[in-house]
This record gives C-alpha cells, structure tokens and sequence, in this order.
C-alpha cells in the first residue's frame, strides 16, 4: 500500500477541446503546444472539408475550444453545425491530429 500524494498540476497551457450536443454523451480532448485560433481554423477546416450539407436536419453539434492553465480557465471560442454527431466528430479529430 500506497499513501497518495496529488501531483502538482501542469503549468503549461493547453486547450480543451469541448464536443457537445443535445441529448447525447458530450466528448472532450485535451491538446497542447497550439494557440487557440489555430487550433479553431484547423477545425473548422478539418468539419468543412467533410461537405456537409447546411440544410441539414436534427440537432446542431457545438465544438468548444478553452484555454487552460492548471485549473485556471481562460477564454473560450466555440461554433456549431449540423450533420455529424459527437461521437463522429470526436473520432474524426483523433485521426486527424498529428500524434
């Protein structure tokens, strides 16, 4: 046995990344090393590139972007779009950032 001891928690900045949607799971992703309106330009051109039709029907997905420090939370950015759930846009970012 063991006793625990918290370690400190990260002074560096990092950006959670928020997937949400009305009545289902909401998804999160945490990235380091990139400025929050890089990291918004990179996604919403990775959600466009996927032709969605804007006349979509169902809920919309929102994407939240917020800057963190430790347990400081900065400021947030976010957009929506209809036409892939949380689940397929959160599957969609895992593969598509650079490991």
């Amino acid at each position: 046995m063991k006793l625990y001891i918290p370690a400190p928690p990260p002074t560096e900045q990092m950006m959670r990344i928020s997937i949400k949607q009305q009545g289902t799971k909401d998804h999160h992703i945490i990235v380091k090393e990139v400025e929050q309106h890089e990291l918004i330009d990179w996604l919403k051109k990775l959600i466009s590139a996927q032709n969605l039709d804007i006349f979509a029907e169902g809920l919309s997905t929102t994407v939240q972007v917020r800057e963190y420090t430790s347990f400081t939370n900065g400021k947030t950015v976010s957009f929506k779009f209809k036409g892939m759930n949380p689940e397929q846009v959160h599957g969609l970012i895992m593969k598509s950032i650079p490991k």
